[in-house]
């Protein structure tokens, strides 16, 4: 198997969960941590990165509960802040980070007509 290697130029400042919230809605990027599998039987620890969304509030469907201050994966997994749940199994978000910049841009997204130059100029 082919070795991979990883290079970027983008510069990622990740912030603590426990100390501040991105802003709602936001997709980002989260470091979460727990054991897999999780349950009774030993896992293994994991620490990984994820894209998110994050939500400072959202009401549960077909309750008066609302939870708060979750971060939300294209599974639909709910995570928790780091140390928000003590004693759970739970998988939680450690740090976050905005999402960089596209290659060549300053920007995280582009739309419309300034799609093809910018992915042009990237590809080179």
């Amino acid at each position: 198997m082919a070795a991979v290697t990883f290079g970027t130029d983008a510069v990622i400042t990740w912030i603590d969960a426990r100390q501040e919230n991105p802003p709602d809605g936001r997709l980002v990027l989260a470091a979460v941590t727990g054991r897999y599998p999780s349950g009774e039987e030993p896992g293994e620890d994991f620490w990984l990165v994820i894209a998110a969304h994050f939500r400072s509030s959202s009401p549960v469907e077909g309750t008066d509960r609302v939870v708060r201050d979750r971060y939300w994966d294209s599974d639909g997994v709910i995570r928790k802040v780091y140390g928000s749940a003590p004693g759970e199994p739970l998988e939680e978000v450690t740090h976050w980070a905005a999402l960089p910049s596209l290659p060549g841009q300053a920007a995280a997204m582009l739309f419309g007509a300034p799609v093809p130059p910018a992915v042009t100029a990237a590809m080179g």
